[in-house]
């Protein structure tokens, strides 16, 4: 399979659905500082995982944010709403990316599985940060695409059962500068 080439819109207008969310776990507006640098939570444009994350089971609720460093504007953050130093970078993909990375009978099968037409359907992919010496690379698992549901928010981190995609899928090019 290619490396991946960064060319992702910028735009995630369409990417979740709004929806409201219990006051109970995190203030509107409220201002984070992650790993990755400080964010303001919008409840408005939230996601709904209720199987949570591999690794993560226990963690369903998350918002979907501009990276916080500028230069890396191709990525999201996926932050948990309800443990705020649980965080993801994440990779939105357009529809046509899409189809180079998985069979549309690979993903045409999830849909189907999870009830979601081709016209909600949104994706991101989980970023894995490989450090070296002297540079970083990037790889996304296509493996276990989040698939999103984005007229109801509700979204599943599907595992495809299938060798054939990588875990490790790395992204086009070494990055010199650490995130």
């Amino acid at each position: 399979m290619p490396e991946l080439q960064m060319t992702m819109s910028n735009d995630t207008s369409g990417l979740l659905a709004s929806s409201t969310m219990d006051s109970d776990v995190m203030s509107e507006g409220r201002t984070i500082q992650t790993r990755f640098g400080e964010v303001t939570l919008s409840l408005h444009d939230t996601l709904t995982l209720s199987r949570g994350l591999l690794g993560f089971p226990n963690l369903s609720r998350y918002c979907v944010l501009d990276f916080p460093l500028p230069k890396f504007s191709k990525f999201r953050l996926l932050q948990s709403i309800e443990e705020e130093q649980t965080s993801f970078i994440v990779l939105p993909l357009e529809p046509a990316q899409l189809r180079t990375l998985i069979d549309m009978a690979d993903l045409e099968a999830a849909m189907q599985e999870l009830d979601i037409s081709s016209e909600y359907l949104r994706t991101l992919l989980v970023v894995s940060v490989h450090r070296y010496e002297n540079y970083v690379r990037l790889s996304v698992n296509v493996r276990a695409p989040i698939l999103i549901h984005a007229q109801l928010g509700k979204a599943t981190q599907f595992v495809f059962g299938n060798s054939k995609y990588s875990i490790q899928h790395f992204i086009s090019g070494e990055l010199s500068d650490r995130l």
